[in-house]
């Protein structure tokens, strides 16, 4: 027979491995909580229930743009958002008040607010560049005399 000792398997020996098993699960689920809370929060709008109620308010405020019949050419010039507006028989629509937002769809923290300067001929262009390449979601509100504001919404991709 061999002089080896035997191994035994004692009670505190297996309170150490179960102690160290869920403290590494612990200390894991831990990094976890904190990356998820601390990131992106998933919410795409604030409020979305009101906005949901006011829908078909939305929808006809649309109906209005639309029979207005503004084209619009919404484009980047470099790293700054152009805008491009005519009437319905393609006359520049000149001296109106530009403002929006560029709103990063993957970082909340990125979002810039947009003040577009009248370049005339029926160009606006905004004050400042944005920032970083990627993905932009622009929504522009452009100031009406005799109605609500027209709105533009587009995607842009700044490469």
């Amino acid at each position: 027979m061999s002089e080896r000792a035997a191994f035994r398997f004692t009670g505190r020996m297996a309170l150490a491995l179960f102690t160290a098993f869920f403290g590494v699960v612990f200390v894991v689920n831990g990094i976890f909580v904190y990356f998820a809370t601390d990131t992106w929060r998933g919410l795409d709008t604030d409020d979305a229930y009101r906005k949901g109620l006011a829908w078909n308010d939305r929808l006809a405020r649309a109906e209005v743009q639309r029979a207005l019949g503004w084209r619009t050419e919404l484009v980047l010039d470099g790293a700054r958002p152009a805008l491009r507006l005519a009437d319905r028989a393609g006359v520049p629509l000149n001296g109106l008040d530009v403002t929006g937002v560029a709103r990063r769809p993957v970082d909340e923290h990125a979002d810039r607010p947009l003040k577009m300067v009248w370049q005339g001929d029926g160009l606006y262009r905004a004050a400042a560049e944005l920032p970083e390449r990627g993905q932009w979601d622009v929504r522009l509100e452009v100031a009406r005399r005799d109605g609500p504001p027209f709105l533009i919404e587009q995607r842009l991709w700044l490469k």
